[in-house]
């Protein structure tokens, strides 16, 4: 079910998260969870579900069973598969919300793109492009430097 849901893509639940919720942060917040929550779950699971192979040898060999050590292996060995999932669900994030914004907001990048598309302003457009990669740059650095100190065991 979970995988069904993950194919909907989240600028496809954009329309109907707007006439529910309207243009209220509750609504932006619940979006953003759909489409990443759904994401990382799966990425979750299938770390849980298909375990790296070295550590399983390992457990077997010192005669561990692997599902005791959640706390002191698995916990970490997802968190540090997780980086590549949240990257792509931020940027998704930073789309999802513009696209929520060209629909209807009064405010945003968004709504300065339609508004500038409707007026052939181009110049006006490549800046909240450049503003918008810009945005996105800095977040995924900023995602990347919190996830250095997060995974403080890998350096």
């Amino acid at each position: 079910m979970v995988n069904a849901l993950r194919a909907v893509p989240p600028i496809a639940m954009v329309p109907f998260f707007l006439l529910w919720f309207g243009f209220s942060e509750w609504g932006k917040i619940l979006l953003l969870t759909a489409g990443l929550g759904l994401n990382v779950f799966v990425a979750i699971a299938d770390k849980l579900e298909s375990p790296d192979r070295d550590a399983t040898i390992m457990f077997k060999s010192f005669d561990i069973e692997p599902r005791t050590l959640v706390s002191q292996y698995w916990f970490q060995a997802t968190l540090e598969g997780l980086l590549p999932t949240l990257r792509f669900g931020l940027a998704m994030a930073i789309g999802v919300a513009l696209v929520a914004e060209m629909l209807g907001s009064q405010t945003g990048l968004g709504h300065v793109i339609q508004i500038s598309r409707a007026t052939f302003s181009m110049d006006v457009i490549f800046l909240a492009a450049a503003i918008l990669g810009t945005i996105t740059v800095a977040f995924d650095r900023l995602l990347i430097v919190f996830w250095r100190h997060l995974i403080y065991w890998k350096q």
